[in-house]
């Protein structure tokens, strides 16, 4: 019973987290695609601003903002990973904007939620393309896994009904 519940769990994760990679990888490439092609460039207010001191040499910088815009106020929301509400700036633009309490943001007229600083690192495409093959490998194994359990399932019930036929005999 254990067993027959972790092999639907696992057809679920796959059913579940195979779109969600997929659509997040490329729903992530086309919002920069957006923001790239016809985004305003605002200057927007410092609200906080922190370092991730990381066991590596390497350490993140974070900002968040607050910029206004078709008189609502917007922030930073990032699609996936990193911290909630917190945008990464490269070295020298967090040391400006930590001084000058403003930063450079590329904001979307029509959809001004979709916004990033100018000075954000670039995400590498690989990590989208990784997103996408991996979701597709997560679709592609649940998939397989409901074909077979569909096949063992009717190959069962042939075989148990083939042996009750025999037994009347």
């Amino acid at each position: 019973m254990l067993v027959k519940f972790y092999k639907y769990a696992i057809l679920w994760l796959g059913w579940i987290l195979g779109p969600y990679l997929i659509y997040e990888s490329t729903a992530d490439y086309f919002r920069t695609r957006a923001l790239e092609a016809g985004g305003s460039v605002v200057e927007a207010r410092v609200v906080d601003a922190g370092v991730d001191a990381h066991i590596t040499s390497a350490s993140e910088r974070w900002v968040q903002y607050a910029f206004e815009a078709n008189g609502a106020t917007y922030g930073y929301v990032n699609s996936y990973g990193g911290r909630r509400g917190w945008a990464a700036l490269t070295p020298d633009a967090y040391e400006r904007a930590k001084a000058e309490r403003t930063v450079a943001v590329r904001y979307d007229p029509s959809d001004p939620s979709n916004n990033q600083p100018v000075a954000m690192p670039a995400v590498p495409m690989l990590n989208r393309v990784i997103g996408v093959v991996l979701g597709a490998g997560c679709t592609l194994l649940s998939l397989l896994g409901l074909a077979s359990l569909l096949i063992t399932g009717r190959g069962r019930k042939a075989a148990s009904s083939e042996g009750e036929g025999e037994g009347e005999a």
